[in-house]
């Protein structure tokens, strides 16, 4: 049907959105190519009330595509810091792509003012992160340290991340902080063999 001016368009039509009118996303698909501090800054700013996939690009074989999981692939543990008093400044360590060196965390965050955690995989290396699963089991074993270093440093003020992980688990480090009840998150970019900080977050 051909509309002339002065004529009413078809009910059955959709409206377009109003200029300036707030649309919602139901679903959103992420694809990230950013350094690690504004990664983290991305996915707190989407967080977790939309639905979301977050996709990874890997080097072998190239391409966007998540791989089958396989048990062969690496598996994600905790090092926790049992001895650590209360303390209002905790580092959390990811090793992903790479081991984070605790002496270039020293250098930026002295040991004696901080309680140290660290998330890592067991063979630390690029393409590491290769299945949706290895991914949504780093987002658990996060959110589960989250809860304890909650629960252990009632006093706590500021969250330090020092990653080296992929883009996708950068994005999970953000998307996973409840916001509104969280201390500020602090994060830092790696270049010339040493850790700067670069963003001061406020879930």
């Amino acid at each position: 049907m051909v509309e002339r001016p002065g004529e009413n368009p078809r009910s059955d039509s959709a409206a377009p959105p109003r200029r300036g009118a707030p649309l919602r996303a139901r679903h959103l698909s992420l694809f990230g190519l950013a350094p690690i501090p504004w990664l983290v800054a991305f996915g707190l700013a989407v967080s977790e009330t939309i639905d979301a996939r977050v996709f990874q690009r890997l080097r072998a074989p190239a391409g966007w595509s998540w791989q089958p999981d396989d048990p062969e692939l690496d598996r994600w543990s905790v090092i926790p810091d049992p001895d650590a008093p209360p303390a209002r400044d905790v580092a959390v360590l990811i090793s992903a792509s790479a081991s984070v060196k605790r002496e270039r965390v020293d250098a930026v965050l002295p040991r004696a003012d901080r309680a140290t955690y660290e998330i890592t995989l067991a063979d630390p290396r690029i393409d590491a992160v290769r299945s949706e699963a290895q991914l949504e089991a780093f987002a658990n074993h996060y959110r589960g340290l989250l809860g304890q270093i909650e629960a252990r440093h009632p006093g706590l003020e500021r969250l330090h991340i020092f990653a080296a992980a992929p883009v996708a688990v950068a994005i999970e480090c953000g998307r996973r902080i409840l916001h509104n009840a969280a201390p500020r998150l602090v994060t830092y970019e790696f270049a010339a063999g040493q850790y700067s900080k670069a963003l001061e977050l406020r879930p």
